[in-house]
């Protein structure tokens, strides 16, 4: 079956933290998969910046200057070289494979013109109670889900070192997917699903690294109770495998349990 080829990476200025990039080559290195940093300079920050009246705000200093697009562009080239040093530092030290290019446009639609079925793309969930990030994430959400790709939301808090993959059923991507995972990391699979779910389900996986959970209903308290005790790692469905409310209850319970989500898009095949 096809596989996932490498994890996307969309990098802009002021909103990629470090520690982002750190989970998101670690997550790679997890998958034995390549990783594709994309900065895109974003050109309506540089439109604003034409403008004679835009200003900015410089904390150093405690003082509004001009914003022109000389200054900006400078920016964008130095937070690019930065970031590329900290892609190679992090790729290199976990042996991960990596691809780093400068785009400009708008951020979200130069990431989902690059994309495609075999691609991860990244996104980082905000942190709860934040509503800065709100609507760039919401676009990038949007973004991500009118593609073929797959989705990964990386948790606000550094991600467990070891723990079991959990596939929650309903989708054959979504389990093969997460049993291809647990074999690559030597982790046990947790299957969640309806005992008719269960019954049915085959894996590529010794029988002693299989476990099965009943989940008779998939509301947040059913989900917490059926998780393993220790948490999990990883955390894998279909992309298209639930109705939205219940799709949004196991994104909350997952990122109050600070576990990576992984949806898996259409084009990996079942």
């Amino acid at each position: 079956m096809p596989h996932h080829r490498r994890l996307v990476l969309g990098i802009h200025h002021g909103a990629t933290s470090g520690d982002l990039m750190r989970h998101a080559v670690e997550m790679a290195h997890l998958l034995g998969i390549g990783i594709f940093g994309v900065f895109v300079e974003d050109e309506a920050l540089i439109g604003v910046a034409s403008f004679p009246f835009a200003r900015e705000f410089r904390l150093h200093s405690h003082e509004w200057h001009a914003l022109d697009t000389d200054s900006v562009e400078t920016e964008f080239r130095h937070a690019a070289s930065t970031a590329k040093r900290l892609l190679d530092t992090v790729t290199q030290g976990l042996g991960v494979r990596s691809e780093f290019q400068v785009r400009r446009g708008n951020p979200s639609g130069v990431v989902a013109a690059l994309l495609c079925s075999s691609d991860i793309v990244v996104l980082a969930e905000p942190k709860l109670g934040s509503s800065g990030l709100t609507q760039s994430f919401l676009r990038a959400w949007q973004t991500a889900c009118g593609s073929d790709a797959s989705v990964l939301l990386l948790p606000p808090k550094r991600m467990r070192p070891r723990g079991s993959v959990v596939a929650l059923l309903g989708g054959e991507r979504g389990v093969r997917t997460a049993a291809h995972i647990a074999g690559l990391a030597g982790e046990t699979l947790v299957l969640l699903g309806s005992a008719e779910q269960l019954a049915g389900v085959t894996v590529d996986l010794p029988v002693d690294r299989v476990r099965g959970r009943v989940l008779s209903d998939l509301t947040e308290r059913a989900l917490r109770f059926a998780l393993p005790e220790g948490g999990e790692r990883l955390l894998v469905l279909d992309r298209d495998g639930l109705s939205p409310e219940r799709e949004a209850a196991v994104l909350r319970v997952a990122a109050a349990r600070g576990t990576p989500v992984l949806l898996v898009g259409p084009g990996v095949a079942g």
